[in-house]
């Protein structure tokens, strides 16, 4: 055989051996090659010589250029053969590992990144979410389904990058799994490319997110692969081209599971527990009983699939209601994963510990600090609480502590909250929060962060507490609720602290908000924590305390102990000569008396207060002590005088855009009418004050505002709609804390109620007024708005060219309806009428209704028509 005639790198070797006459023992001493790797060499075993033994080889067989070059290009053919064969050997189950348990849930994610697949311009996705969340079982799932369907014709891909530190070594990482080896001469880089540049494969390379820097390697195989999909489960984003994010959301909690009935399906997130629960104890099961306790439990570990995986093993040894009861730090609970799985996945503190070890320095302080917000956070707190140098609340953050939050957020240890609110907020998954927690007690750190944490909470209570009696109120509402677990946590922390004045600044300054908002229940508990340091608190403070204690009291229904204390603020603001907190305790020792019916005493404090907040022109309290001696003269017969004081306080509180003032004016305004027998002015006050408390969110004051509806209903004999909504008012006022009815309206309210239950029948009564119990807040407000005069009250609508205008329309409705004639928008309307913009919709959905018509234009047509305009 000649050279040229020689067929592979074994025969040519062969045939230079021969013709050189060297033998294989010769061969082999001469090379310092063993025989039995010549042998494979001779054989086209599956081995490839590489460029070094080639250049031996041809030395020792004394071979020339062309020779060597002969044999040199018979070895390139052979590596190629070798990665053809052993891709062809290559199993291809072994590509996509299958995950020990199925997947639960998923199915609405699974469908949303196959469409993604489908378009033409992905290349890179990358499944995006916290240590926990199932990025790795979602993109096995994926890769297994395409990989079914064969939409890829060489294939899927795996590539685990769990244990590569080191991002230099990901184009290994990838050439390993399919298959690539290296040769002399030539870089891996490039032999990889080589063998991808023609393929339509997907590589799925998961857990990246410690080899970020190595995102480059992926850019450059996107760019010499242009038939390559890849597919990237990482903590943080690669930020690189082409690359598309897909956030892994936790599994879905909250579908009412405790009502277990035929066709409703636990969540997701039971659905796993128990699922696993059965694995940790056969005979466990979803029952009615125990159902509500798991969904308690998934909601408290966020519904991240390995938190609830963990918790559902400790089945085991516990109850679930004795599970649920030990998990107010359950990072001890959440461990014990299997022995096979990776160990950052045995226990949630180890897979948290992963992406915090991952951090630089100064990313792991501010991750820290960070965990000490209850509830979540806006920047400005995150810069004044995590910055020792913050210049104060209410400054513009720095870039510095932008950047940190981007880059945090970026590797899932905390995520946007929401569009709650007017600021931008962060939170944490509460496992994670509770590792951060962690390493912050371990530090030396705490003390400084939980001073700096309650010093802007006590300034932001500060700056809210005039605005919560201004136009903005609404807005500062929504942000002292959202920031309340703060709020809370920083009155805990001047108390155990050694500075329960700072906590009672706090506490005080949300004394509207408790009404408005809050749990006066809760607000009482502080106060009274807070008063058992009355020894250490200056008098300024505890007067207000008292005063403020004794009007929570009073909401609550405990009579005895808001005289108690209205009695002992009033005796300390007049001793300490503080004439504001003097006003303010004689209001509320009046305020106390009204509610119990005691007319007299009620007047006397209210008529004293009143002259004091004159002289300090204290306008907010002025309107509230107004429109409580108003309805007390007109509960005592003098309509005139009573309707004088609330016209005044509506007049006072609308001069200082109070909303809340206004709304109460309003209501007793409606009570006045009522009162008169003039029920259309009653309902029109009565429904524009039940909007305007909810505006405001003001579970009191939709419950107050009912109630006068409730009354109109009966009286025009719409008895289950009166039902529904009384059922309603008692919800909310237990949910408050309050006594289902204050003592001075037992007059009317039992023999209501009798009335109502004689009507419609007891049973009927009580099934209607648990429909009303269970109606939602923007439910109860809509019932309301339902209540109409009876038909028989009103004109039918107008039609036959009369220029008489309907009179069904109430004065605001009218008031509308003009500026709908002047062109103005619903915000327009508002701002002229000092309205929100959902209650002028209100009023124009009432006004097309009314009048029969479709659209804004056709009311201003009907508007000129009948001479309203």
């Amino acid at each position: 055989m000649k050279a040229d005639e020689a067929s592979s790198f074994g025969e040519l070797l062969r045939h230079f051996s021969t013709r050189a006459g060297v033998s294989l023992t010769e061969l082999a001493v001469s090379t310092g090659l063993s025989e039995g790797a010549l042998g494979d060499f001779e054989r086209d075993a599956n081995r490839s010589p590489t460029l070094e033994n080639v250049q031996r080889l041809a030395e020792a067989l004394n071979l020339d250029q062309d020779q060597t070059a002969s044999l040199l290009a018979a070895r390139g053919a052979a590596v190629s053969a070798l990665h053809e064969k052993l891709e062809a050997a290559r199993p291809p189950q072994l590509r996509i590992p299958v995950p020990p348990q199925i997947l639960i849930g998923r199915e609405r994610e699974i469908e949303a990144i196959l469409n993604l697949l489908n378009q033409p311009d992905l290349r890179l996705l990358t499944l995006t979410g916290p240590g926990g969340i199932g990025k790795t079982r979602l993109g096995l799932a994926i890769a297994a389904r395409v990989d079914a369907a064969k939409r890829y014709a060489e294939g899927v891909y795996f590539v685990d990058l769990s244990s590569t530190t080191d991002p230099a070594l990901v184009v290994n990482a990838i050439a390993q799994a399919v298959g690539v080896r290296t040769a002399s001469g030539r870089s891996l880089e490039d032999v990889l490319a080589d063998f991808l540049r023609s393929k339509r494969l997907l590589l799925f390379l998961d857990n990246f997110e410690q080899v970020i820097p190595g995102a480059l390697r992926v850019a450059d195989v996107l760019t010499t692969a242009p038939e390559v999909t890849i597919i990237v489960t990482s903590r943080e984003p690669l930020l690189i081209s082409h690359e598309h994010l897909y956030a892994v959301p936790p599994l879905p909690v909250s579908s009412h599971t405790w009502q277990l009935a035929p066709g409703r399906a636990a969540s997701d997130s039971v659905r796993l527990f128990v699922a696993r629960a059965q694995q940790a104890r056969a005979d466990f099961e979803l029952t009615p009983d125990n159902a509500g306790i798991i969904e308690s439990i998934c909601q408290r570990l966020d519904g991240l699939p390995l938190a609830i995986e963990l918790a559902a093993a400790r089945i085991a040894m516990f109850t679930p209601g004795a599970l649920l009861a030990r998990m107010d730090r359950s990072l001890p609970l959440l461990t014990g994963g299997p022995r096979d799985a990776p160990h950052r996945l045995r226990s949630m503190h180890d897979a948290i510990a992963w992406s915090y070890d991952l951090l630089f320095p100064e990313e792991q302080r501010i991750f820290r600090a960070l965990a000490y917000f209850a509830g979540g956070w806006t920047i400005e707190a995150a810069e004044y609480v995590c910055t020792p140098d913050a210049r104060g609340a209410g400054a513009e953050p720095q870039w510095s502590i932008v950047d940190r939050l981007t880059s945090l957020a970026a590797k899932n240890l905390m995520q946007a909250a929401g569009d709650r609110g007017p600021d931008t907020r962060f939170t944490m998954l509460q496992t994670v929060r509770e590792y951060g927690l962690e390493q912050l007690e371990s530090s030396s750190e705490l003390e400084a962060i939980g001073w700096r944490h309650a010093g802007y909470f006590r300034q932001l209570a500060s700056q809210a507490e005039p605005a919560l009696y201004g136009r903005d109120q609404a807005e500062w509402l929504d942000r002292l609720e959202l920031a309340f677990p703060n709020l809370r946590l920083a009155v805990v922390w001047s108390m155990e602290h050694g500075s329960p004045d700072d906590g009672l600044l706090v506490v005080t300054a949300l004394w509207r908000h408790w009404h408005m908002r809050l749990d006066v229940a809760e607000g009482r508990e502080l106060l009274t924590r807070l008063l058992d340091h009355r020894t250490t608190l200056s008098e300024s403070c505890l007067a207000i305390a008292l005063i403020v204690a004794s009007d929570l009291a009073q909401n609550q229904g405990d009579y005895p102990a808001a005289a108690a204390l209205g009695e002992e603020g009033l005796s300390l603001a007049r001793a300490t000569g503080d004439t504001r907190a003097t006003g303010l305790a004689l209001a509320v020792i009046g305020t106390n008396e009204r509610v119990q019916g005691k007319a007299d005493g009620a007047i006397d404090h209210l008529t004293e207060a009143l002259t004091i907040v004159e002289a300090l022109d204290d306008k907010p309290f002025i309107a509230q002590t107004l429109w409580l001696l108003g309805d007390i003269e007109r509960e005592r017969g003098d309509i005139s005088a009573g309707r004088a004081k609330l016209e005044s306080s509506l007049a006072i509180a609308r001069s200082i855009d109070d909303v809340w003032q206004v709304a109460w004016s309003l209501g007793y305004l409606a009570d006045t009418a009522r009162t008169t027998g003039e029920h259309e002015q009653s309902l029109y006050l009565d429904q524009e004050c039940l909007m305007l408390q909810r505006d405001l969110k003001s579970t009191w004051g939709i419950a107050s505002g009912i109630t006068g509806l409730a009354m109109l209903a009966a009286t025009w004999d719409q008895s289950e709609r009166a039902a529904r909504l009384l059922g309603a008012r008692a919800s909310l006022r237990s949910k408050l804390g309050m006594p289902l009815v204050w003592p001075m309206h037992r007059h009317w309210y039992d023999p209501l109620i009798r009335k109502l239950r004689q009507d419609i029948g007891s049973d009927a009564f009580d099934a209607i007024w648990a429909e009303g119990a269970a109606l939602t807040v923007d439910e109860i407000v809509d019932e309301g708005l339902k209540v109409a005069m009876p038909e028989t009250s009103a004109p039918t609508p107008s039609g036959t060219g009369t220029n008489e205008p309907r009179s069904g329309l109430s004065p605001r409705e009218l008031e509308v309806l003009r500026l709908i004639v002047d062109g103005r928008s619903n915000r327009e309307i508002g701002d002229n009428l000092f309205i929100s913009t959902r209650t002028v919709a209100t009023h124009v959905a009432h006004i097309l209704s009314k009048l029969g018509l479709d659209s804004r234009a056709a009311a201003a047509a009907y508007a000129v028509r009948n001479g309203i305009a």
